[in-house]
């Protein structure tokens, strides 16, 4: 990859479309990620409730991330720290979109409600976040040399995805928890399985 990036002949095919991958990847993993945990880790719903919990949300999901993705970008024009603020405000929308009854009624804007529930816990999920996408994977890639240490020792690339796997695994039930918890304070009625776990 280094050396397709320092070419002289400009960049590759190969460098465009391992940055449209990256993009991708950015765009359809969380919500994804998000969905498959949240209903069958979280709530570990039989094989035809998740089927149908997801065919029912997941153009939601992505209509309602891509929306948030669009309020940050225009806040992050501004400034760059009003843009992340909005980033955590958001952390919400996905499981508003899965589980807010109000929300399927459409007498609620999942974006609106994600940022009033975050203003409930920010001082928590701050911590989370920045503890978890931000600290850790600036540290991950000072530690792990990503672009050396991977070509030496295949085990490490290995053990570096399972790290990776297992922060946003834990990342995500500490969301789902936080979600929960301030719901049931505040009252919302939510289309919640039975909790399983």
């Amino acid at each position: 990859m280094e050396s397709a990036l320092r070419s002289p002949s400009g960049l590759s095919a190969e460098v465009w479309l391992w940055g449209a991958a990256s993009f991708l990847n950015a765009f359809i993993v969380p919500p994804l990620f998000t969905l498959v945990f949240v209903l069958k880790c979280y709530f570990n719903l039989t094989a035809e409730e998740f089927v149908s919990k997801t065919e029912s949300c997941v153009n939601l999901i992505y209509i309602e991330f891509l929306r948030s993705w669009g309020k940050i970008f225009q806040w992050s024009f501004a400034f760059l720290i009003p843009g992340i603020l909005r980033w955590f405000q958001y952390l919400f929308v996905p499981l508003v979109v899965l589980f807010d009854s109000a929300y399927f009624r459409g007498e609620k804007d999942a974006l609106e409600t994600s940022r009033s529930l975050y203003r409930r816990r920010w001082k928590t999920l701050t911590v989370l976040i920045i503890g978890a996408w931000i600290i850790y994977p600036m540290v991950s890639s000072t530690v792990f040399d990503q672009y050396r240490i991977f070509w030496t020792h295949s085990w490490s690339s290995l053990l570096i995805g399972a790290l990776d796997f297992a922060v946003t695994t834990i990342t995500t039930y500490f969301v789902v928890k936080i979600f929960l918890q301030i719901n049931r304070e505040v009252g919302n009625e939510l289309n919640v399985p039975m909790e399983r776990h």
